[in-house]
Order: structure tokens, then C-alpha cells, then sequence
């Protein structure tokens, strides 16, 4: 499998994005895909909060 073969994964909770799922969050200047309109919700509410560091900081992906 070639790297533009990869199922992208989500920004939020690295789970697999469906095909034509189009939601997206800008996260320290970049457009972050997310695979639903839950993740995109609780990461554009993280940004809003100041929370940004979440992101930069963490060392492992949530629990599913």
C-alpha cells in the first residue's frame, strides 16, 4: 500500500473517515479532517476554548 493509498483517519480520534465525508477544522493553521460531525464539534469546541494545546501535547489518541 503506497501512502496516497492510506485511509485517511480522523484529526480527533483516528478512526477510519468514510469516503465523501467532508468535515474539516483548521487546527494550528492546517485544515484537520474529522471523521464526523461529533469529533468536528468537540475539536472546533477545544479551539474555541483556548484548548489548542491539546493537540500539540498529546501523546497517544483518545479511547474509542
Amino acid at each position: 500500500m503506497q501512502a496516497s493509498d492510506a485511509i485517511p483517519r480522523c484529526y480527533h480520534c483516528d478512526q477510519p473517515i468514510d469516503a465523501g465525508t467532508d468535515n474539516y477544522v483548521e487546527i494550528d493553521g492546517a485544515s484537520r479532517p474529522m471523521c464526523c460531525a461529533g469529533c468536528k464539534a468537540v475539536a472546533e469546541a477545544i479551539i474555541a476554548g483556548g484548548l489548542a494545546d491539546y493537540y500539540r501535547q498529546r501523546s497517544e489518541m483518545p479511547a474509542t
